[in-house]
Order: structure tokens, then C-alpha cells, then sequence
């Protein structure tokens, strides 16, 4: 718990240095984090322990992987995502969850910019698209740095419920999330495996 409170305000930190411009790298992260704990464990090492604890626990959403392997036979397909994980790190999470590799990849943390500001959909449209943004169509599931952001600026949205947004959609108790990181932490153990399979399916209308 003590070195999640340290990593998290490490990342801050840094943000704040940069004045939230551009974005991180995990390894920049986990330099800090390293310096803070006088080195005791490596940057290499803390970077390495985030990286496979994170992927030992990620799971798909099943629905939006057969979606996904259905357009990838007819549409060109890319990743676009804000996070300070590198291209190599994205390819084993890809390869780890069986999902076919896209034709290509836009990571926040390489391009330096973000999605959530605008910067990364400005440079995908210029570098990428061109005049051609009709023919483009987002999904994602983040109502402003998926939709009404790439909406402002011409491209097309679809957009699919996180698995916050549709516990509260299907009217669930709030209380699963705390402040406090050791009730969250309890609440994510009790209450994870529900809310996993509850809103694993993104679309409303089949839920039951």
C-alpha cells in the first residue's frame, strides 16, 4: 500500500513537472519511484514487476474481442491509446489476451501526445487520415477522450460502456468505490469477480 501511494505520487509529480504535457514513459516512473527509495530496487526492476502484475491480471472483454476479429478480416485496424506502456509492452498484452496484432499502433507515451487533450486525434488526423476522416470510425468507451473530442474535430464515434459506467448504468451500488485505498482495495476483493462479469458485456440492452 505504502509503495502504491509513493509510485502514484511519482507519476503526478512528474506530470506536474511537464505541466501535463505530452505524456510518460513507465520506465521515466519507476526512475523517480527508484530515486525515491535510494535506489534499493532498480528502475529496470520496479518497471518490470509493474509491467507483469498488470498483465498476470488483465482480462477481455469477450464480446469486444469477437468484434474486433471480425472487423480485422474487412477494415484496416489501429490502436489508439492514451498510457506510459511502450509498443513492445501493448504487442504482449495483444499476444497474451489472443488478440490479433493491428496494422499499426498510436501510444500516448511515443507520440508524446494524448487523446484525453486532443493533441493525439490532432496529430492521427494529420499524419494519418489526412482528408479522408469519414472514413474512419472510433469505439471506445470513454464518453470525452473517445467521443465528444474526436467528434469535435470531424471524426465519427462509437461509443461502448466502461465497466464503471455501466454498474451505474444498470442502477448497482456506488459503494464499491473509496477514497480510502485499503476499503478499495477490500471492495475490489469482494466485489471485483461480480463486477467483472456483470459489465463484461459493454452493450446495456443485453444485460440481464
Amino acid at each position: 500500500k505504502e509503495y502504491i501511494k509513493i509510485r502514484n505520487t511519482s507519476e503526478f509529480e512528474l506530470r506536474q513537472k511537464k505541466n501535463f504535457e505530452g505524456d510518460l514513459k513507465l520506465s521515466e516512473i519507476t526512475d523517480f519511484v527508484s530515486q525515491k527509495l535510494n535506489k534499493l530496487v532498480s528502475s529496470a526492476e520496479l518497471e518490470k514487476l509493474e509491467f507483469n502484475f498488470d498483465l498476470e491480471n488483465f482480462e477481455t472483454r469477450p464480446i469486444m474481442c469477437k468484434i474486433f476479429s471480425e472487423i480485422i478480416k474487412y477494415k484496416e485496424v489501429w490502436i489508439v491509446t492514451d498510457t506510459y506502456y511502450k509498443k513492445e509492452d501493448i504487442l504482449k498484452i495483444l499476444q497474451k489476451l489472443e488478440i490479433k496484432v493491428p496494422h499499426r499502433l498510436f501510444i500516448s507515451c511515443e507520440t508524446k501526445k494524448r487523446k484525453d487533450n486532443g493533441t493525439l486525434w490532432k496529430y492521427f488526423i494529420d499524419s494519418i487520415l489526412k482528408t479522408d476522416t469519414q472514413k474512419f470510425i472510433h469505439i471506445g468507451d470513454n464518453v470525452v477522450s473517445d467521443c465528444q473530442i474526436p467528434g469535435n474535430l470531424g471524426l465519427q464515434s462509437y461509443h461502448i460502456l466502461s465497466p464503471k459506467d455501466k454498474w451505474q448504468a444498470l442502477g448497482l451500488p456506488d459503494e464499491l468505490y473509496s477514497h480510502s485505498l485499503s476499503d478499495h482495495i477490500k471492495k475490489i476483493q469482494k466485489y471485483g469477480e461480480i463486477v467483472s462479469k456483470v459489465t463484461s458485456d459493454p452493450f446495456l440492452e443485453d444485460s440481464t
